[in-house]
């Protein structure tokens, strides 16, 4: 039996809305958060919109259809699950009162409103650009300093902090804020570049350990890698020593030996370990990091021979060992890959012990793990994945020198998005009428939050300096900055044939500082504020007026792709006319 269901622009604002209510209570750093009750009896506390979504369940196809847009876009930028449902319900109910206005029947409206909504994707891909180089870019900072890409703590931390505090409370969020910045500071090798930042958000599975059961002020960032394992054969080495590296056993396997051979086979195999054991002390080798695990007989030997072995260790964290130091072979019976380590130690935290090895600074980065602690399991899983999007975030907003700094096959395998620079020049732009004076006008309507989207047809361009250089990794202030600069240059230009729906995209960004709280008399006249104080500072200071001040930023690059993402969430689901509901019968 197949029943369909018809779907205009009310249903689909509808399913929106819904899921807008649930969301709009924890947006910002002020937000609350929701309690699940699983069906075992648990129960799970988050203020993650990524979170929450997934833990929804979903009959609607139209909400799937919304969530799998938000989780695509989490997956690119770990950021924005809120403010994406926000914006997009209040563009929908934007939408909803201009067709219904001029439109009788449903069709009419339907059709009107997906005709708005490709044009604000094509606004998007022809315009968006130019007005942000013309109206945003001019009031945004660089979060690093213009040579070297080099990034100071102050900056970072507020670019972080502005991430982390509308995801956890603001003592965990503090805590948090601080270990990353040591842990991305600490993992450049006190250069502050930014190559470290694509191996931490590669490489952060095995860079951190997770301890349950303790405060997370017991959390700490400690040198070198501390491996998912305890020693089998503990030997303290405080000073640096060769280790070599197996992947199988050290032994003689005794499958298919007869009773009556078995003394002939003993005798074989300890006289091949005797062998084995005389080429790694040639060798220097005093540490066994082993994928498997040993006989006992291999133990024994390490113990006569003061040699320290960790078995079943993890396969990816030998690897990123090999990778980290630059192991070389052993070319003799195969044995494995040799490679220096610092020091080994035993690490006891929390009822838990663990192998933890010191590996060799390797330009540009000097491998260190992030000890993550917390009181619950589930409260220490939200802290990795904040941990994760921040990371996520941070190469996002890092792309533009990422991409100088990697070297081209680097840059064409990793996962760094390709979002190539934009040349914008006067012919290119579009013929603006924009006031001087004018500033954002606030009014009461539907709210919104800050959030980052990535869209393969519309690249960010970067912000152009006082000097007309570039300005990569631009920032702005948190709170809805980016979307009273954009409502006022959608507000007060002429665009030729958009004009209707850029008005509509204009109403709907102001949902983001209603929701945050922005809609002061003394807020309206901010950005030009920052362009005054802008122009006033020194060329190529590449940020300095957010240095000087305790404000978060986020990233306009990010911000860019959320609007971008909204609009093509929004034709993709005005796109739809009906819905099939389907019942599968089965016969006795």
């Amino acid at each position: 039996m197949c029943v369909k269901e018809c779907v205009c622009v009310d249903a689909s604002l509808s399913v929106v809305g819904a899921l807008e209510r649930v969301m709009r209570r924890c947006v910002g750093p002020h937000g609350g958060s929701v309690l699940f009750t699983r069906d075992s009896g648990g129960t799970f506390i988050t203020r993650q919109g990524q979170q929450i979504l997934t833990a929804l369940n979903l009959d609607h196809p139209m909400a799937r259809m919304v969530l799998e847009c938000v989780c695509t876009h989490y997956l690119l930028t770990a950021d924005g699950s809120k403010t994406f449902i926000i914006l997009l319900s209040t563009l929908l109910q934007r939408i909803r009162d201009v067709t219904h206005t001029h439109r009788k029947t449903c069709l009419d409206s339907m059709a009107a409103a997906r005709q708005l909504a490709h044009q604000l994707v094509e606004f998007s891909r022809v315009e968006l650009d130019d007005v942000l180089v013309r109206s945003v870019f001019p009031h945004a900072s660089s979060l690093f300093r213009s040579q070297g890409g080099a990034v100071e703590r102050g900056a970072l931390q507020r670019l972080i902090s502005g991430y982390v505090a509308g995801r956890l409370g603001s003592g965990q969020a503090e805590l948090l804020t601080g270990l990353l910045c040591d842990l991305y500071l600490k993992t450049t090798c006190g250069a502050s570049t930014v190559q470290p930042i694509q191996f931490l958000h590669s490489q952060f599975s095995l860079l951190h350990t997770l301890v349950p059961g303790l405060s997370i002020g017991q959390s700490l960032v400690l040198e070198g890698l501390v491996l998912s394992r305890d020693w089998s054969v503990w030997k303290e080495k405080e000073e640096p020593v060769r280790a070599l590296m197996l992947c199988e056993s050290m032994g003689m396997v005794a499958s298919g030996v007869s009773v009556c051979a078995h003394q002939d086979w003993a005798q074989r195999a300890e006289f091949m370990l005797e062998q084995v054991w005389e080429r790694l002390m040639s060798l220097q080798v005093h540490v066994l990091l082993s994928t498997v695990r040993q006989p006992q007989c291999v133990l024994q030997w390490a113990e006569l021979n003061d040699t320290a072995v960790v078995e079943c260790v993890d396969p990816t964290e030998l690897d990123l060992i090999w990778q980290i130091s630059g192991a070389h072979a052993v070319t003799h019976q195969a044995l494995g890959r040799i490679v220096t380590v610092t020091f080994c130690k035993r690490l006891q935290v929390g009822g838990c012990r663990y192998a933890h090895v010191g590996l060799h600074p390797a330009a540009p980065v000097h491998a260190h793990t992030l000890l993550l602690c917390a009181p619950t399991p589930g409260l220490l899983q939200q802290c990795v994945c904040v941990c994760e999007g921040a990371l996520t975030m941070l190469q996002r907003v890092c792309q533009p020198l990422l991409r100088q700094t990697l070297p081209p096959h680097q840059t064409r395998n990793s996962d760094v998005c390709q979002t190539p620079v934009l040349n914008h020049s006067q012919n290119t732009s579009p013929v603006l009428d924009h006031s001087q004076n004018s500033s954002p006008v606030l009014d009461h309507s539907q709210n919104s939050s800050p959030v980052l989207k990535h869209s393969q047809n519309t690249p960010p361009v970067p912000a152009q300096s006082d000097s007309g250089g570039p300005v990569v990794c631009a920032v702005l202030p948190v709170g809805g900055m980016f979307e009273l600069l954009l409502h006022d240059a959608l507000s007060h230009a002429s665009y030729h044939g958009y004009t209707e729906s850029c008005r509509l995209l204009a109403e709907a960004l102001l949902s983001v500082p209603r929701t945050l709280g922005l809609h002061k008399p003394h807020l309206q006249t901010l950005p030009r504020s920052l362009c005054n104080q802008r122009q006033q500072s020194a060329v190529g200071s590449g940020g300095s007026e957010f240095r000087s001040s305790l404000v978060c930023v986020e990233s306009v690059s990010c911000k860019q792709q959320l609007v971008v993402s909204v609009l093509e969430c929004a034709v993709r689901m005005l796109c739809v006319s009906a819905v099939l509901h389907t019942a599968v019968t089965y016969s006795p």
